[in-house]
């Protein structure tokens, strides 16, 4: 269904309906993100490591598809799955490491889609995204003994946000503008 979703909506996207074309692929994105999901926590029908390599392949389809065809939506939704895989893959293993590496590397990707295109909502999608995984691993999991890893990703997702909205302006020799800094 989710394959036969995005075929469709190609069509649609070639005869210039681009509000079905993103609602039907939004459609078939989600309908693989479900799939994954309950081939997981539901039925069991694979293992965790499958459904996250599987689920990041969906998530770079997404981003791949949004900036084909520069459709802001879809990467949007492609952020929100890839945000939501960590907790919907989970076993409730305390994995912090391997946790915000795939943050960060979510947040690289996305960032470029924004840089590309200049779609400064994706990178604020990126900083609430990132936020909220960062307070629900703290809030679940965090201890005294991880203050270095806590620290270190704090400071580096700090840095790819500080950083994030002022590419754009620097790499096209314009000045900063006053909401660039912002995020």
């Amino acid at each position: 269904a989710g394959t036969a979703a995005l075929i469709f909506a190609e069509r649609l996207r070639r005869a210039s309906y681009q509000v079905l074309f993103q609602t039907l692929t939004g459609g078939g994105l989600a309908v693989f993100y479900g799939c994954i999901y309950f081939s997981f926590q539901v039925y069991g029908f694979s293992g965790q490591t499958v459904s996250f390599v599987l689920a990041i392949a969906v998530t770079v389809l997404a981003l791949a598809l949004s900036v084909v065809h520069n459709a802001p939506g879809i990467c949007l939704l492609g952020q929100l799955g890839g945000f939501l895989s960590p907790v919907l893959i989970s076993t409730g293993e305390n994995r912090p490491v391997e946790l915000f590496s795939f943050v960060t590397i979510l947040n690289i990707a996305t960032i470029g889609c924004a840089w590309f295109r200049n779609w400064r909502l994706v990178n604020a999608a990126g900083f609430i995204g990132t936020w909220a995984l960062y307070a629900g691993w703290a809030d679940t999991f965090y201890d005294e003994s991880q203050i270095a890893v806590a620290l270190f990703f704090s400071a580096l997702f700090y840095l790819m946000f500080l950083v994030a909205p002022m590419l754009k302006p620097l790499s096209s020799r314009r000045p900063l503008r006053a909401e660039d800094p912002c995020l």
